[in-house]
């Protein structure tokens, strides 16, 4: 593809067909995130990555657009391209009008020009940013098409000079995240809310945000080093996933031997399935009080703090290990309420 812009280039041709495009050569770019500098360029090498991906039709179409906005910055903001996502999908919409465009290529490039930034810099997100993230790209109505949008992300985060063969990791958190959402059943969860509303005019707006909780609540979490979740709150997550609706996972990806405390979960009642490295948690009515041991420091706090949201009584063996970590830590909850005692 990139050899095929030269050629309309060399010939005049592209700045009679797509000047949009043309005028993206000669421009710059931060060389810190674009070693490659030249915007133009770098539009020739996401096609290329697009095509080595098998990207579909709708994917590369974005691909083309994602950055037309780049050919229109101020020259004294220059090489800073503040704006541009929405100036590229103005000047996308402009080219797909004057082209009779197919609806699906339009749509997807719209997207992607509005929202590329956000999803490159995802990895930092904590889940409220994930979830408005994708409900921005309908990716809970249309998931086939954000994966296409997850696509064209990749494309452009690798086609840039030294990038080639790069992971592209806020691809498989965004999707593991949108499955997480996908999973919660609404049926029932709005018939429960329905049938404790007291006002019927605000019921649609209670079931919208009852849902988005739920949502919230099952998204995938991954251990990572910064800006990743810490694998020492693991076993907190884990705790809370028991007692939430729907299925979520947690993916140790740093020390292997961390799921010893799954069995202690297990014996409150929680339904938890290990895969390798990955838990996969489905929310349970309630815990059961019961006896469990602790293996390590954070998860001796997460088994306490299960065993007070368990019914019945909870006792916890080997307590030292969380000495090593919490300096009275009975104490401070029964601080806040909590009905726990040391023996």
């Amino acid at each position: 593809p990139s050899r095929m812009l030269e050629v309309l280039r060399e010939t005049g041709a592209l700045r009679v067909l797509l000047p949009e495009v043309e005028r993206l050569w000669g421009v710059p770019q931060r060389a810190e995130y674009h070693p490659e500098i030249d915007t133009g360029i770098h539009l020739g090498m996401v096609l290329d990555m697009a095509a080595h991906l098998q990207a579909p039709l709708t994917v590369r179409y974005a691909c083309l657009c994602h950055d037309l906005g780049k050919g229109t910055t101020p020259e004294h903001m220059l090489p800073r391209h503040l704006g541009h996502e929405g100036r590229s999908a103005q000047l996308a919409q402009a080219v797909g009008d004057r082209w009779r465009v197919p609806r699906d290529c339009r749509e997807l490039a719209d997207v992607v020009a509005r929202e590329h930034g956000h999803i490159h810099q995802s990895l930092s997100f904590g889940a409220d940013a994930v979830l408005r993230l994708l409900e921005r790209c309908d990716a809970l109505r249309r998931p086939a098409r954000f994966r296409e949008v997850l696509l064209a992300c990749e494309a452009d985060a690798r086609g840039r000079l030294h990038h080639g063969h790069d992971d592209y990791p806020q691809g498989s958190r965004l999707q593991r995240a949108l499955n997480a959402a996908l999973a919660i059943d609404t049926t029932p969860l709005a018939n429960e809310v329905l049938a404790r509303s007291n006002d019927p005019r605000k019921a649609g707006l209670e079931v919208a945000r009852a849902i988005a909780s739920e949502r919230l609540r099952a998204i995938d979490f991954i251990t990572e080093p910064y800006p990743g979740i810490a694998t020492d709150y693991k076993p907190l997550l884990v705790g809370m996933l028991c007692v939430s609706r729907g299925e979520g996972s947690v993916t140790e990806t740093l020390f292997p031997g961390r799921f010893r405390y799954i069995e202690e979960f297990r014996k409150l009642g929680a339904s938890i399935a290990i895969y390798g490295n990955k838990a996969t948690v489905r929310g349970v009515y309630e815990l059961i009080g019961s006896e469990v041991s602790v293996p390590d420091i954070r998860a001796g706090a997460a088994l306490v703090v299960a065993g007070l949201v368990a019914s019945g009584t909870t006792v916890v063996h080997d307590i030292h290990h969380i000495d090593r970590g919490y300096d009275d830590l009975v104490g401070k909850l029964s601080g806040l309420g909590a009905d726990v005692t040391r023996v």
